[in-house]
C-alpha cells in the first residue's frame, strides 16, 4: 500500500496529530491515554508554550488514507551554546509497526531541519529537553507517570534503523514508602549532619508566581553543565504553575535553605493518571463529572519528584548530597503523612553518579529507562 507524508498545517491534520498516540496504541500493554486537552496545551501552535521561543513543523504519515505515523521537527532558540551547534531537534516519534513509514517520517524532520540550517537531530522532545523527554527503552508496563512519554517496544528499532544512535540514557526511579525508613539510612551513612545549617520551607501557594520563578532561576543553575542543557523557558513553569495548582499543598514544594537563602528546590507532582487514566483521551461529560469530583476527593497513592535542583555552588562537594538528602527525606515524611505509598525521581542522566548514587543508596529501585537519540544528516 502506497506510503505518503505530509506536513500538518489543517485544523484536521493538526488534531489528528494531537490523538494519533491513542489511537495506534489503543490495546497495548501498558500505555493509557494522556487527555486530549493536555496534549493540545502541550502541542498546539495556538496553545503551547514551546512557541513563545521556538518553531516546529508536524508530519503525518499515511497508508491509504488512514494515519500510520507522526513525528515533529523543532528549532529551540533557547538551545545555545556548544551543546546545540548544527542541532535541530525531533520529537512527538510514535507509529504503527512500519519501517517505511518511520524511515520517511525522520526524513521528512531532517529535511525541514536541514532547510533551517541544522544539520543534525537530536530527541525525541516533547517539545524540548524540558519537557517529556526520550523514546522508551525499559518499563513499558510499569504505571503510567505523569510527564513521562510511553513508546511501543519496537520502536527503538525503528528509528535506530534510520541511523540513530542512542547518546544518553534517563533513568527513573521508583521507591516504597510505607517500608522506606530514611531516618535510620541517614544515620547509618553519615547524612545527619545534613541538618547543619539547613532549613525547609514549603511552596508558598498565594505567592506562587514567586516562588515558580525562584525555582527556575535554581533549576537553570543546578542543571547549566549538564548533557544539552536549555533554560526552563518562564511561559512553560508558569504554564505548570497553572496546570497543576487546583492539584498542590504547599508540601509538594519543598526549598532547602542555608543561612535564609535558597540552595535547593524540589517539586513532587500528583501522578493524575490515577484519576483519569480510565477516562480515555476524550471523556464525554459523564467523564468530566468523575474527573472533577475526583480531582476535589483523591487522595494519590504515586508521586513524581518532577524537579530536583542544587544550586551550582555546591557541586561536586559533599554539601551537595547532604542538601539533597535532606530534600528526599522531608519529602518521604510528607509522603507517608499524606498516605503517599510510592515515590518516583527521574529523569536521571546516566552519567550523573552522585545523584544516581544518592538514589539507589536511598532505597530506591530504577523502574524506567529513556533514551536521547542523535544523528548527523548532513
Amino acid at each position: 500500500m502506497a506510503l505518503s507524508i505530509r506536513l500538518a498545517t489543517s485544523p484536521a491534520d493538526i488534531q489528528t496529530f494531537l490523538t494519533l498516540p491513542r489511537v495506534l496504541y489503543a490495546g497495548m500493554n501498558g500505555y493509557v491515554a494522556p487527555l486530549d486537552i493536555d496534549r493540545a496545551t502541550v502541542l498546539h501552535p495556538k496553545k503551547s508554550p514551546f512557541f513563545s521561543h521556538g518553531e516546529a513543523g508536524y508530519f503525518l504519515a499515511f497508508r491509504e488514507g488512514r494515519p500510520v505515523g507522526r513525528i515533529s521537527a523543532q528549532i529551540d532558540h533557547l538551545a545555545t551554546g556548544a551543546w546545540h551547534e548544527g542541532f535541530g531537534q525531533f520529537g512527538c516519534l510514535d507509529a504503527a509497526n512500519d519501517q517505511e513509514a518511520v524511515s520517511a517520517l525522520v526524513a521528512a524532520a531532517e529535511a525541514w531541519l536541514g532547510e533551517r540550517g541544522k544539520s543534525a537531530a537530536r530527541g525525541p522532545f516533547l517539545l524540548g529537553i524540558n519537557g517529556e523527554t526520550g523514546l522508551t527503552l525499559e518499563g513499558h508496563t510499569a504505571p503510567p507517570m505523569v510527564l513521562i512519554p510511553w513508546h511501543p517496544p519496537y520502536l527503538p528499532a525503528l528509528l535506530e534503523a534510520t541511523g540513530y544512535k542512542i547518546a544518553r540514557r534517563i533513568h527513573s526511579y521508583d521507591a516504597d514508602l510505607a517500608s522506606w525508613d530514611y531516618e535510620k539510612l541517614i544515620v547509618a551513612r553519615g547524612l545527619d549532619r545534613a541538618r547543619w545549617g539547613l532549613t525547609i520551607r514549603k511552596l508558598d501557594l498565594r505567592n506562587l508566581a514567586r516562588d515558580a520563578e525562584i525555582a527556575r532561576k535554581l533549576f537553570d543553575d543546578a542543571w547549566s553543565q549538564n548533557y544539552a542543557f536549555v533554560p526552563l523557558a518562564k511561559a512553560e513553569i508558569d504554564l505548570l504553575s497553572k496546570e497543576y495548582r487546583p492539584f498542590l499543598v504547599p508540601e509538594n514544594g519543598l526549598f532547602v535553605e542555608k543561612d535564609g537563602e535558597p540552595v535547593a528546590f524540589t517539586l513532587a507532582l500528583p501522578n493524575l493518571f490515577e484519576i483519569t487514566g480510565d477516562l480515555g483521551g476524550s471523556p464525554g461529560l459523564a467523564g468530566w463529572g468523575k474527573l472533577a469530583y475526583r480531582a476535589f476527593t483523591h487522595r494519590y497513592s504515586h508521586v513524581r519528584l518532577a524537579l530536583f535542583g542544587v544550586s551550582s555552588r555546591y557541586r561536586d562537594t559533599a554539601m551537595s548530597g547532604m542538601i539533597a538528602a535532606r530534600a528526599l527525606g522531608e519529602h518521604a515524611r510528607i509522603g507517608k503523612a499524606y498516605g503517599f505509598k510510592r515515590l518516583e525521581a527521574g529523569w536521571v542522566l546516566e552519567d550523573n553518579e552522585p545523584v544516581n548514587r544518592l538514589l539507589s543508596t536511598f532505597g530506591f529501585e530504577r523502574t524506567r529507562t529513556h533514551a536521547i537519540y542523535e544523528r548527523r544528516f548532513t
